[in-house]
């Protein structure tokens, strides 16, 4: 769907769902905002960590997510 058949699409709507397709769009907008990177601080501060300490929290979690979504 293009720019554009959407714009038709939402042409066709009736006023009343209109406000619904706003709320949907501002939705959108909130979620989808710029990733920044989060500063941890002194969250870490005197823990020891090693590239493989990283690499195997990485694969623990993608693990999780992978298998959470079947």
């Amino acid at each position: 769907m293009t720019r554009e058949d959407l714009k038709k699409a939402i042409d066709r709507l009736p006023p009343d769902q209109l406000q619904l397709v706003e709320l949907y769009v501002q939705q959108l907008a909130r979620t989808q905002g710029p990733n920044r990177p989060v500063r941890l601080g002194n969250l870490v501060k005197g823990i020891d960590l090693s590239e493989e300490d990283i690499a195997a929290a990485r694969r623990e979690m993608w693990g999780r997510s992978s298998t959470s979504r079947c």
